[in-house]
């Protein structure tokens, strides 16, 4: 089965991970549910224990409930979402309702609705952001560059290759925006997942031992190029408001941004690509062909 145009009748629900900045969240909370407020959102708070008090009292309106990842270390959170996201499965997703899942970043801002962001993706796809043949980026990336990583990414292909009889090409990816089928969650909940290297490679790897197909999410187009870090990237640079602006005023403009750490007005900007859209919408049907054919806007 690979069928693209039946995920508008899938149940969907958005899992929101986020550690710090309750007011960045409250933002981007409200930004996702006003392109999406038929999904329910779930929240995947990895911060301090003792803040998550703080959180729920700013983000429960938003969420329908908030798993707190207890007992691991920071680093333990940064690198290991997918393990996150398997606890969280295991804990609360099996006991809900649903077909799909969102997993969306607090720092990641998306102004459509993830219908149509993500409507390129197969029901039984999984999502993933940057997804590229290893041994395309493996020089420069920082992940395999550093020996201990490096080691470790060795340590894991051992253990795919010992137990399932992996054989295939590697693939990476950046763990943001990811979207999974409940089946993946599923076999990714019952497999033994050992902690070796970090989620950008581990998600793609077990896609591949499970027999799932990975799909691009083109959120981010180009890995290490100076114009596309500008737009998306997962390299703690900052993206500038003015260029967010500056995408959404064009008609093909980008809708989607990683990192975005600030506070954002989306209703003005939404304002904006609803009266570009109205325009374009105008002169589709009222020019005739001959205009057209002469450049006319």
């Amino acid at each position: 089965m690979n069928r693209r145009t039946t995920t508008r009748n899938m149940k969907r629900i958005i899992l929101f991970r986020f550690h710090t900045e309750v007011g960045i969240c409250e933002n981007r909370l409200k930004l996702l549910n006003k392109h999406n407020p038929e999904v329910k959102i779930f929240g995947l708070f990895g911060g301090q224990e003792e803040d998550l008090e703080a959180f729920q009292g700013k983000l429960n309106p938003y969420l329908e409930s908030i798993y707190c990842i207890r007992g691991k270390r920071p680093s333990w959170k940064r690198t290991h979402g997918d393990l996150a996201l398997r606890m969280w499965y295991e804990d609360v997703g099996k006991t809900l309702s649903f077909d799909i899942l969102y997993f969306i970043e607090w720092d990641l801002l998306l102004f459509e609705p993830l219908g149509k962001i993500y409507g390129h993706i197969p029901e039984n796809g999984v999502g993933l952001t940057s997804l590229t043949s290893l041994k395309d980026i493996e020089g420069q990336w920082f992940w395999l560059s550093n020996e201990s990583f490096r080691i470790q990414w060795h340590d894991l292909l051992r253990f795919v290759k010992d137990k399932y009889g992996y054989d295939q090409d590697p693939l990476a990816c950046e763990f943001s925006g990811a979207c999974m089928p409940r089946e993946f969650l599923e076999k990714y909940s019952n497999a033994e997942i050992p902690e070796f290297c970090h989620d950008e490679l581990r998600i793609p790897l077990f896609c591949q031992v499970f027999n799932f197909k990975c799909y691009n999410t083109n959120l981010c187009r180009a890995w290490f190029d100076a114009a596309e870090q500008k737009l998306f990237n997962c390299d703690n640079k900052e993206i500038r408001l003015s260029t967010i602006t500056e995408e959404l005023a064009k008609q093909s403009g980008r809708r989607a941004f990683h990192p975005v750490r600030k506070m954002f007005n989306f209703d003005k900007t939404d304002s904006l690509i609803n009266r570009i859209s109205g325009i374009k919408a105008f002169f589709r049907v009222s020019m005739a062909p001959d205009d057209k054919r002469n450049g006319a806007i």
